[in-house]
């Protein structure tokens, strides 16, 4: 019976309430749109992903010398 478990209704003001639920409903959408990742079977393979996508986020790196 879950009704003997304690909850966190009365720990929260309203407005951070109305402030988690935002979030809530926005991952929502996002697991419904499909942006997100994994399950990965392993934990390499979640590092091989993540190190891809560092690489990706950081760009080309330039070999010219910055202006100054």
């Amino acid at each position: 019976d879950r009704s003997k478990f304690p909850t966190a209704a009365d720990e929260y003001t309203p407005e951070q309430r109305r402030i988690i639920d935002a979030r809530l409903a926005e991952s929502t959408e996002d697991i419904r749109a499909g942006r997100l990742h994994g399950p990965f079977e392993t934990h390499e393979e979640m590092v091989r992903f993540l190190h891809h996508h560092a690489r990706k986020a950081r760009g080309k790196v330039s070999t010219q010398p910055r202006a100054r």
